[in-house]
């Protein structure tokens, strides 16, 4: 992660309305407070009071009225995603979201990134940075290797249209067998931050999985970051 520096405070001040409207502390039809007790609860300038009500008003969370105030739009709901263990709860999350590609370019693969995909080193590999937007809300920015024999087959417009998932059985005729993920606790940096639309800091859920196709072949090295604001995942056994 990159060198932490102190987060843009329009960024906290966001945060805090966004986690009081989660919490049912400000409701639906409610009004935020305004502007001027913003202003003296955070020790900020009109222009930074404003600049994060202008994000609120642009996910559509809050709705501006002249003369009223930044009334609460609708309630702020964490999507909740049942992991069973199979690609299809994958698929569900990619169809049911939209996905910009912010970086998408062959880079010298790192010796982690080597060694999870079972590549030597120095190896080229295809770098493709994506966010995930949930109601216009950005709750995951993601990384994916893909080793050339796969990256060669997909353009950044394919990666904005079609998950990974489909792609490569579809274009590298490959059958995807399995995936090994883990689960870390980690926070945004700077880079996080911007993109994902939180403060420096704020808390994050890391996801790493290699996908694999047949005879233990990786395909697919992915990073994951999820917003734990708006963000969980719930994991279900059989008995």
């Amino acid at each position: 992660m990159a060198e932490r520096t102190e987060a843009p405070r329009y960024q906290t001040i966001r945060a805090q309305i966004y986690n009081d409207i989660s919490s049912g502390k400000i409701k639906v039809g409610e009004l935020i407070p305004s502007e001027t007790a913003l202003m003296e609860q955070f020790q900020a300038s009109r222009t930074t009071v404003r600049k994060a009500i202008e994000h609120l008003s642009k996910e559509g969370i809050i709705i501006r009225k002249r003369g009223v105030g930044s009334i609460v739009n609708k309630k702020v709901v964490a999507p909740n995603v049942k992991l069973r263990g199979s690609f299809d709860d994958l698929l569900d999350v990619a169809h049911n979201t939209m996905v910009k590609v912010v970086r998408f370019e062959y880079v010298e693969a790192s010796p982690e990134v080597c060694k999870q995909l079972k590549l030597k080193d120095g190896s080229q590999v295809l770098r493709i940075d994506r966010i995930r937007y949930m109601n216009k809300s950005p709750f995951m920015y993601s990384i994916n290797y893909l080793p050339d024999a796969i990256g060669q087959f997909f353009t950044k417009m394919d990666l904005e249209k079609t998950s990974l998932l489909e792609l490569v059985p579809r274009q590298c005729k490959v059958t995807l067998d399995k995936a090994m993920q883990e689960f870390n606790a980690t926070i945004a940096d700077n880079q996080m931050a911007e993109y994902l639309n939180i403060p420096l800091g704020f808390p994050l859920l890391r996801i790493d999985r290699v996908t694999f196709a047949k005879k233990e072949l990786p395909v697919n090295l992915f990073y994951g970051y999820f917003r734990s604001d708006i963000y969980k995942f719930t994991t279900e056994f059989s008995l």
